[in-house]
């Protein structure tokens, strides 16, 4: 778990009657827990490493900048010993693996549980509508998100393990959160501007009373003096977000976005919101128009490659990254026996900590020696999900992102023909795609199949040697046909996800609008009200009524005089 929230010292001891010996290729991480207090980790195969140690506990530091002042407790520290279980991940050295996650969910499940409804129709109105459907605050199993950490691979990014893929897409990444897709990139910033940035997150915290709330706060160590250069605490941005107040200005929704990038979905090894935290979230009118989606998944493979590299040189590598999409993405994908499912999005917001829990429990392995590992369950048929391009066990090339569709003469196989009924069966199954044999080099996807590597068996004892070449080109250009049919059926979801994304951004400027409108005509009202105002203080006392008949002759005497310059020009007129 992260941050100061969770507090799980990983997964408890297994009973006995669970215990099993390790299969033959079980893959990547095998975590271990060994009593309170007591975790054994492991990466079994080449380059493994096997540690158990205890678990004092010890502050982290940042990686960004030195802030060692973390108030929560980051770092489990594992016990030294003989190196007599295998080889190292990094020259043969003895190397602790259990990690932190700094993905907390609880820090933004705090601020949207209470937020009142003028603050969520805001948010609303922004573009976050669906992302504050958000019911769980904890994610317990550490050994998890190590486990998909580890199998995260790149080009296309992706989860894959025994052969299961899950891409790593923004469609996927806003199927399970709702966050705005298919806008602006994310802005770079160089390391001077992210510095600059924290300064003045510093500043605009002073001048609005961080000091004072130090002092007043009964928060353990809270002490405003020994507060490092430029550092906020997040706790104090949770003060400055006030989600339950009915009346709140841009600093509040400022501070409630910075406490989402920091602690749940750009996590970094520092418990203190960033610089980049703050530059991202400077412009209100801006944060809409971001591709949040796509940043999450440019973050996903950066901190991935961080962890891995961390893991051979530190004792406790922290897992950055929003490990919370990479469990619901797993868990969601996973046939679990006696948990209901919908079709609902997003996805998160079906994801208790009981739902976890149990397909945590029924997808983890346990061994004889108590370690532990993951990929127990089968993942889902396809129409049972929805993502879009989750392959299986029998489907290993990777698909995804910038992944194109075989070419015809790419796509070859080797069946013969089966006879009678054994022959409607067999295309049955094909069509149902609950075949293995049939998901090999001769599929093609959305569920169609090559009809000449199917029937050449046939088609070669045909005694008619004109009759053979005949069939063999009808049915040669059917296939062509499908896999053309095939590749414009991919295009055809492409551009279904990207109207939904134009709409979605159409339905965003639209709700703008109306709020601009609102504000327009408020703003109007205002200037009316007060211009009446001024004009009731100023009006001029009533006139005598002596000077009311003054006016009421000078009036008649007007009148009858332009009454005579009208006679006048009738008459030249008729001249």
């Amino acid at each position: 778990m992260a941050g100061t929230e969770d507090s799980s010292d990983g997964p408890s001891t297994p009973s006995s009657h669970d215990k099993q010996s390790p299969p033959a290729g079980t893959p990547n991480i095998i975590v271990a827990a060994k009593g309170k207090g007591k975790v054994a980790v492991e990466a079994k195969g080449k380059g493994a490493a096997n540690v158990k140690g205890k678990a004092p506990m010890q502050h982290s530091s940042s990686s960004e900048h030195e802030d060692g002042d973390d108030d929560d407790d980051d770092f489990i520290r594992p016990r030294k010993r003989k190196k007599d279980q295998g080889h190292s991940i990094s020259d043969a050295e003895d190397k602790g693996h259990f990690s932190t996650m700094r993905c907390s969910p609880s820090a933004v499940y705090d601020l949207i549980e209470p937020m009142s409804e003028n603050y969520k129709q805001r948010l609303t109105n922004m573009g976050f509508g669906e992302f504050l459907r958000f019911y769980n605050r904890s994610l317990e199993d550490r050994s998890l998100g190590m486990f998909l950490m580890k199998n995260v691979k790149n080009d296309p990014l992706r989860i894959e393990f025994s052969g299961k893929v899950l891409p790593i897409t923004p469609e996927e990444v806003h199927r399970i959160f709702g966050l705005p897709i298919g806008g602006r990139p994310f802005p770079k910033f160089s390391a001077r501007e992210k510095e600059e940035a924290r300064k003045e997150l510093r500043n605009i915290c002073n001048q609005k009373g961080m000091r004072r709330m130090f002092e007043t706060s009964d928060r353990p160590g809270a002490n405003y003096t020994r507060l490092q250069k430029h550092v906020v605490p997040r706790w104090i941005l949770d003060k400055f977000a006030s989600t339950n107040a009915e009346e709140f200005d841009d600093w509040a929704v400022q501070c409630f976005f910075i406490i989402v990038c920091n602690s749940f979905l750009f996590p970094t090894s520092s418990y203190y919101p960033t610089g980049f935290d703050y530059l991202i979230c400077k412009d209100l009118e801006a944060l809409g128009g971001f591709d949040w989606c796509r940043a999450l998944v440019d973050d996903i493979k950066d901190k991935a490659a961080i962890w891995k590299e961390k893991c051979g040189q530190k004792k406790t590598p922290i897992i950055q990254g929003c490990t919370a999409l990479l469990m619901v993405y797993y868990l969601d994908n996973l046939d679990c026996p006696n948990v209901e499912r919908n079709m609902d999005t997003p996805r998160w917001s079906q994801y208790s900590k009981d739902r976890i829990e149990k397909i945590c429990n029924a997808d983890r392995l346990t061994f004889k020696d108590g370690s532990l590992s993951y990929d127990k369950l089968h993942l889902l048929s396809k129409d049972r999900t929805v993502y879009s391009d989750i392959r299986g066990d029998d489907e290993r090339q990777p698909k995804g992102q910038n992944v194109q569709l075989p070419a015809p003469s790419a796509i070859q196989a080797r069946y013969v023909l089966p006879k009678g009924k054994a022959l409607a069966g067999r295309l049955s199954q094909i069509d149902a795609g609950k075949s293995k044999k049939s998901a090999g080099p001769g599929k093609i996807p959305f569920g169609l199949i090559e009809l000449e590597p199917l029937l050449a068996q046939s088609i070669a004892s045909f005694p008619d040697s004109s009759l053979k070449d005949a069939v063999k080109k009808a049915l040669t250009q059917y296939d062509s046909n499908v896999v053309r049919a095939s590749h414009k059926i991919s295009e055809g979801q492409c551009k279904v996800v990207e109207a939904e994304c134009a709409i979605e951004n159409a339905k965003r400027q639209i709700q703008k609008g109306q709020l601009d409108l609102q504000m327009v005509q408020k703003k109007m009202l205002d200037e009316v009200n007060a211009i009446m105002k001024i004009n009731d203080e100023t009006q001029p006392a009533a006139p005598s009524q002596r000077e009311q008949r003054a006016n009421k002759r000078s009036s008649v005497s007007l009148l009858a005089s332009f009454i005579l310059v009208v006679v006048v020009v009738i008459r030249q007129a008729l001249d």
